[in-house]
């Protein structure tokens, strides 16, 4: 095996093919067995909450909410805390601040 840098590779007792299988095959048990991480899904992209439902999901259904209840406040709920933009025009819906104003936000 080439050696990069300064590192060297210290040969240790029981190195051999079986023992580092044993050790893989350990390390994957105990990594089944840990609870995962909150904020990660399977495929190891995080998603708000920890609820396992991907942001862009969260992010249509929030959308959703707006445009069939009207309810920005619902839908601020709703929304990531990531979307920055999304979240301040919703919040200044919320208010009661008319579209334009709302807009001018930004």
């Amino acid at each position: 095996l080439p050696i990069s840098g300064n590192a060297r590779k210290v040969p240790r007792t029981g190195d051999g093919p079986a023992d580092v299988s044993d050790r893989r095959e350990q390390a994957a048990d105990s990594k089944a067995a840990e609870p995962p991480e909150p904020g990660s899904s399977e495929n190891g992209k995080g998603s708000s909450k920890g609820n396992g439902v991907p942001k862009w999901q969260q992010v249509k259904d929030a959308q959703r909410i707006y445009l069939e209840t009207g309810d920005a406040q619902q839908a601020l709920d709703a929304m990531p805390r990531s979307q920055h933009l999304e979240r301040c025009v919703l919040g200044a819906l919320a208010r009661g601040l008319p579209p334009a104003e709302a807009l001018s936000q930004l």
